[in-house]
């Protein structure tokens, strides 16, 4: 039935991996990382770990997590589940001694995914195109069943009810312009609204409640609701301030339904996110000791209540992706373990929109998730004829040569960033691929770059001076000079006069364009609103950028005068994000959509 099964046993290893080319959607950039809240403290130190029991560390190094991975052109994973048994009978301190796992589809186009709490089905969304499908499979194998056809909408939160026979899930599209919680049977049949607007939720272990968030603007509070399934008896369990939110993505029941489990955000703890439990009766907030992620993004409650398995990633994430990974996190004593040590994503999906996987059957001896596998190389191709494009860098799995950053220098040098294991840095070579040379060392994270009109010199973001700022370097690598200061700058984007650096701040409470000269000096702001990936015209009359008024637009600026000119509507699927090029005559500007291919405005 297309089923692959491996078993690992103790000493023995089995690893079959597939890899082809993917794309860069959906994952984390520098600027994100300060976005989820890394400061220059936690870029310094490494990641806060639990130590593991011996026994815990010994049969670590056993397990066997590279799989064959289904590929589409632009992404791995997606199309991926991972479910691991772990054999009865084995002490609390080795949860996950025993692994049998399982890939049950093979398209790469999987976002959303849930499986039953009898842990016989299995529900996932397919994303193609941007066209969204919710589909139900058997574990046992067989040819899987569309519950809903194809369409232009978001599909998240997929959460089976307690005896598996009704299938919930989230849905926002032009009909439901606000996210709400509809239900359809899991044999096939008429999907019903449950709640309106509803967003990321929890139900509970008898199918009649739901726990959710819901923000007060006037307080600026963010509070955990607890209500009926289908409306009514709503009771604000918790609420927290602007400093100490919680992700709603991250609440799960516990087995008995006394307790939520939530990843808390505060700024005591360098930003980074901490486990905590929610007592419902009494609102008393329980934070679980000693680990802390960068960013906890699903939890789920082991069946006897003493443990959860979670997906996050470690402090600090300098690597050019940062990785997801699933842990298990004792209750109460908060001892943590990793479950998968690799270089995949487990949980996140590379649909933006897909929300997070995880999720246990009801005796905890089945867990499924999504793992995301991706390779990045850089092609070349003439530009009046893509489909003549040609490959020419080879990296292995974790380079993800060009996947924050290209650009051609006047001699037709291209300059691309690539990564080791713990850092992202620049290179460049030649137009044929030939002539590979790393230009910054490792140990930071270097990105996103951009080569001044004259070639003279490639100006990109760097955290190696604590938090990001915008940095110089002449051509060769040599002459580093920090043009910035704060550990707010990104983005940056040269004048082709050769006198300014544009750049965006993520200063407290501005997401504004400034300015820095470039020879370094004060910065100026440019912009009022916030403003990202600031682009030149080749002509230094205007640069593009993504615009937030109303909305997100394309606009075009006035180089000299930095007045807005334009506003452009963007197509749904297209992005600004990792910035825009424009053509040699300055007359229209390229971007990239977020699924396959390029526009031109």
């Amino acid at each position: 039935a297309g089923i692959h099964e491996l078993v690992v046993e103790r000493h023995r290893v089995q690893r079959i991996v597939v890899e082809n080319n993917g794309g860069a959607n959906g994952l984390v950039d520098a600027a994100e990382l300060s976005r989820l809240g890394v400061t220059s403290e936690t870029l310094k130190a490494r990641a806060l770990r639990v130590a593991a029991p011996p026994a815990i560390r010994s049969w670590r190094r056993f397990i066997v997590v590279g799989m064959v991975v289904a590929v589409v052109l632009t992404a791995f994973g997606g199309g991926y589940f991972l479910v691991r048994r772990w054999a009865a009978g084995r002490s609390a301190a080795m949860p996950f001694a025993h692994l049998r796992i399982r890939q049950l589809t093979a398209n790469g186009k999987v976002g959303n995914a849930a499986i039953s709490p009898d842990g016989k089905l299995f529900a996932y969304t397919i994303d193609d195109l941007g066209q969204k499908s919710l589909w139900l499979g058997s574990v046992a194998g067989g040819t899987p069943r569309q519950l809903r056809e194809p369409a232009d909408a978001t599909i998240r939160g997929l959460t089976f009810s307690p005896d598996s026979n009704e299938l919930f899930f989230l849905l926002r599209d032009e009909k439901h312009p606000r996210t709400s919680l509809y239900q359809i049977p899991s044999a096939g049949g008429v999907e019903t609204l449950a709640r309106e607007g509803i967003g990321d939720f929890a139900l509970s272990p008898d199918g009649q409640q739901i726990a959710f968030s819901r923000s007060d603007g006037a307080t600026h509070q963010d509070s955990v609701v607890v209500a009926s399934m289908y409306g009514g008896g709503e009771t604000t369990v918790a609420s927290f301030p602007a400093d100490k939110s919680f992700d709603s993505d991250t609440l799960s029941w516990s087995p008995d339904g006394k307790r939520l489990a939530l990843a808390l955000s505060e700024e005591q703890y360098g930003n980074g996110n901490r486990l905590a439990v929610l007592e419902i009766a009494t609102g008393r907030v329980e934070q679980i000791p000693p680990q802390r992620l960068l960013q906890i993004t699903k939890t789920a409650w082991l069946k006897e209540g003493n443990g959860l398995v979670i997906t996050g990633a470690d402090i600090p994430a300098t690597s050019s992706v940062t990785q997801y990974r699933l842990f298990r996190v004792a209750y109460p004593g908060g001892e943590t373990n990793e479950i998968t040590p690799d270089r995949s994503n487990y949980g996140a999906s590379w649909h933006n929109d897909a929300g997070v996987s995880l999720s246990l059957s009801a005796a905890s001896d089945l867990m499924l998730t999504v793992e995301h596998r991706q390779l990045s190389n850089i092609w070349v191709a003439p530009a009046n004829d893509l489909a003549a494009a040609k490959q020419i860098s080879f990296s292995s799995f974790g380079k993800y040569d060009g996947l924050w950053g290209l650009d051609w220098a006047p001699d037709s040098t291209l300059y691309y960033t690539t990564s080791d294991t713990e850092s992202s840095f620049i290179a460049n070579m030649n137009a044929d691929g030939s002539g590979m040379r790393n230009l910054t060392p490792p140990g930071s994270i270097d990105s996103v770059l951009t080569v001044a009109a004259d070639g003279r010199y490639v100006f990109f973001h760097s955290s190696r001076g604590g938090g990001f700022d915008i940095w110089r370097m002449d051509r060769d690598g040599t002459n580093l000079k920090q043009l910035t200061f704060g550990g707010h700058g990104y983005h940056a984007a040269p004048t082709p006069d050769g006198k300014w650096v544009y750049y965006k701040s993520n200063l407290p409470g501005s997401d504004a364009l400034f300015r820095v000269p470039m020879d370094g000096g004060a910065p100026e702001q440019v912009t009022k609103n916030a403003t990202w990936w600031p682009s030149f015209s080749p002509d230094g009359q205007y640069f593009a950028a993504l615009y937030a008024t109303d909305k997100n637009r394309l606009a075009i600026f006035s180089a000299t005068t930095n007045e807005l000119v334009k506003q452009f509507e963007m197509p749904r699927s297209g992005t600004l994000y990792m910035g825009s090029r424009w053509t040699p005559d300055s007359k229209a500007v390229t971007f990239r959509d977020k699924n396959y291919g390029y526009w031109v405005q």
